[in-house]
C-alpha cells in the first residue's frame, strides 16, 4: 500500500493487521535523493515483529482502535489495513512543518482482525508523533470505503461503497 503525501515523497504509515508485523511509525521514499527513510514514532511504541493482540496478548487495542501498551502516549492508531483511507495533510492544513499522513479510518487491526478505528489520525513527518484528530462518532468499520480531498472546500471525505 502506498500513500502519496506530496509530489516529493511517498509515505507508508501505520500499516499492519491480520497478523502482519505492524508499522508503528512511517516509511518515507524521498524522490529528492531516491532513498527510503524510516521515521520512528514519538509516542513511545517499540518496534516488534508480532501483531497486536496476538495469542496471549489481548487488550493491546482500546475502544478507540488505538494502542493500549505500557508507556505509550495516547493517539497512536493500532496498525491496520489502510485501503484507500490515507491522504496527505499539508503543512498549510495543520500537517506540521513537513506535512503529515492523514488516516481517516482503519480496519482489520490486530491479530484477530476484529479491531480498527473510525477516528481520523495523523502522523507528523517532522516529529514522528501520532495524534487523534477527530472527536466525531466513529465511521462504521467497513473496508469498502476510500478517502478523497476536495481542494475547493478543503474537506476530506469518505464516500461509502454501496453494493448492488
Amino acid at each position: 500500500m502506498r500513500d502519496i503525501v506530496s509530489a516529493e515523497k511517498v509515505v507508508i504509515a501505520g500499516s499492519g493487521g491480520h497478523a502482519v508485523p505492524p508499522n508503528f511509525g512511517g516509511c518515507l521514499f524521498d524522490f529528492a535523493d531516491a532513498a527510503w527513510k524510516r521515521i520512528d514514532n514519538a509516542n513511545g511504541m517499540p518496534w516488534m515483529v508480532r501483531d497486536l493482540d496476538s495469542p496471549g496478548k489481548s487488550g493491546e487495542i482500546n475502544s478507540f482502535g488505538e494502542i493500549n501498551y505500557p508507556g505509550v502516549s495516547a493517539g497512536i492508531p493500532a496498525p491496520a489495513h489502510l485501503y484507500g483511507n490515507v491522504l496527505p495533510l499539508p503543512a498549510a492544513n495543520g500537517g506540521g512543518a513537513r506535512g503529515s499522513a492523514l488516516i481517516l479510518r482503519s480496519a482489520a487491526a490486530g491479530y484477530g482482525s476484529n479491531s480498527g478505528s473510525g477516528y481520523a489520525h495523523r502522523f507528523d513527518l517532522s516529529t514522528g508523533l501520532w495524534s487523534r484528530l477527530s472527536t466525531n462518532v466513529p465511521v462504521a468499520n467497513s473496508g469498502f470505503r476510500t478517502a478523497c480531498h476536495d481542494p475547493v472546500t478543503n474537506r476530506y471525505y469518505m464516500p461509502r461503497f454501496e453494493a448492488a
